[in-house]
């Protein structure tokens, strides 16, 4: 039972109110966020805490034991990025209080539903919806209930380098992106449903993964997606470009962790590394296969293929293998076919000009534009 209400905002006192009595507040869409401070006797003891006048009641979320009061405040970093920090503030009939927060880091007119805690003290986790405009305001904040049963996880599983994950509902963000590990599993929880979901993996300048999959579905990527290639040994000073992003200074026996997509457009990387006494720059596709696994006592021989749509279902093929010898010397050697959409096969090169070597390529395509693998056999 609550009762002596207080609530101060921009020095005005509404006061004195107690149960099943109304409080008018109003709420601006115009202005910047508008919060105000609540005092309270609940149990028996005086509480006081910040609330948002955004629309919502503070009170909605009551127990037989509890109230629990969100609150949300976002604060802007740099460019399109901003901090949102969310707190759930539970005011226990015994008189305990627990406070749970959370950071997330969000981009402009960002909304989404928030999963906070476990409470440290009582284990009890809350999923807050918050609905921001710009870069420092909070148009909403609420706690959503969940009908019992109504609630299903989706695990991921498998992650292999630090990146971001999202899930997104019928193209709205339902969890923002935010920071995933390595190696840590991940969980969303959300409503059964007959929509799909978009889980969204991506890191920018090397992967950007879209899987769909329904309430209660878990996904693995492992090595399906993330992939490693090892340095080897007589190279150094290996440097990948993919959109922008760089890996660079990895050296010989060395491993770099990178990613294809299965479901996107072609992905190429730049590489430069050192060999032979000299800097060596080469074009690779992000297919899966290490470039490096065909060298030779004198040469390291890396594959490149690229399909062109021409009309109908006719496209170019251009397979390139480049070797980079030893000795500094570079041999380009190059084969151009006409192909359907899908094609896969292998491949025969004519002997280089120079060194008379012959290479068999195997390149698995997709749709008319799309190589989803490219390896010397």
């Amino acid at each position: 039972m609550l009762s002596g209400v207080k609530i101060i905002s921009n020095g005005t006192i509404v006061e004195g109110i107690g149960p099943n009595q109304n409080i008018q507040l109003l709420r601006d869409y115009h202005g910047t966020t508008r919060t105000a401070q609540l005092s309270f006797d609940y149990g028996g003891m005086q509480h006081e805490l910040n609330i948002l006048l955004d629309g919502t009641d503070p009170f909605m979320f009551a127990e037989m034991d509890r109230i629990a009061i969100p609150f949300a405040r976002v604060d802007y970093i740099m460019g399109n990025q901003n901090l949102l920090r969310i707190t759930v503030t539970e005011v226990l009939l015994d008189g305990a209080r627990h406070v749970i927060t959370r950071e997330i880091l969000i981009e402009n007119n960002a909304k989404g539903t928030y999963p906070i805690g476990p409470c440290p003290i009582c284990g009890r986790s809350y999923s807050v919806y918050v609905d921001t405009k710009g870069n420092d305001q909070v148009r909403e904040c609420y706690i959503v209930q969940f009908p019992a049963g109504s609630q299903n996880e989706i695990r991921i599983t498998g992650i292999e380098a630090a990146c971001s994950l999202g899930l997104k509902q019928q193209g709205e963000f339902v969890y923002p992106f935010e920071p995933a590990l390595a190696g840590v599993q991940k969980s969303f929880y959300e409503l059964n449903n007959s929509a799909e979901y978009e889980v969204l993996l991506t890191k920018p300048g090397f992967f950007d993964i879209q899987r769909l999959v329904n309430a209660g579905q878990s996904i693995h990527f492992g090595n399906a997606y993330f992939y490693q290639i090892t340095v080897p040994s007589g190279l150094s000073g290996v440097k990948i470009i993919s959109n922008g992003t760089i890996v660079e200074g990895a050296g010989s026996g060395q491993k770099i962790q990178l990613l294809r997509d299965f479901y996107g457009t072609t992905r190429e990387a730049q590489m430069s590394f050192l060999y032979g006494g000299m800097m060596h720059n080469v074009v690779f596709l992000l297919d899966g296969t290490d470039p490096f696994d065909n060298i030779m006592l004198d040469r390291i021989a890396i594959p490149f293929a690229r399909v062109d749509y021409i009309m109908g279902n006719q496209n170019l093929l251009r397979i390139t293998v480049t070797e980079v010898f030893l000795d500094g010397a570079r041999h380009v050697i190059t084969r151009e076919i006409l192909i359907e959409n899908n094609a896969m096969g292998t491949y025969r090169l004519d002997p280089c000009p120079i060194c008379r070597k012959t290479y068999t390529v195997y390149v698995d395509t997709k749709w008319r534009d799309v190589i989803r693998e490219c390896r010397i056999i």
